[in-house]
C-alpha cells in the first residue's frame, strides 16, 4: 500500500524521507511524476535530480533487472524491467 503524506504547516520532511517516498512510488506504481515530487516537497530541479540519480544507484547495486527510464515528453520516470 501506497502511503501518501499529506504535508501542512509545520510538517518537515528530510532527504531520506523524500527518497524512501520517491521508491516506493516507483516500486508500487511503476512511475514517478517529476513535477509532483517537487512541487510536494517543494524541491528545486537540482534536488530532484540528485536524489532520482540515488535511487538509481540503489537499482544498479541490488535490482539488477530493473532500471529507472525518463520520458522527456511526459516529464515522468518509469521503472522498467529489463
Amino acid at each position: 500500500m501506497l502511503m501518501v503524506w499529506q504535508l501542512s504547516g509545520n510538517n518537515q520532511t528530510n532527504k531520506s524521507q523524500v527518497i524512501l517516498f520517491m521508491y516506493e512510488k516507483l516500486l508500487l506504481e511503476k512511475e514517478l511524476s517529476s513535477a509532483e515530487v517537487k512541487e510536494k516537497f517543494e524541491l528545486e530541479d537540482k534536488t530532484f535530480y540528485r536524489y532520482i540519480q540515488e535511487i538509481r544507484a540503489y537499482f544498479s547495486n541490488f535490482y539488477k533487472n530493473e532500471v529507472i527510464r525518463y520520458s522527456k515528453s511526459k516529464g515522468k520516470y518509469y521503472l522498467v524491467s529489463l
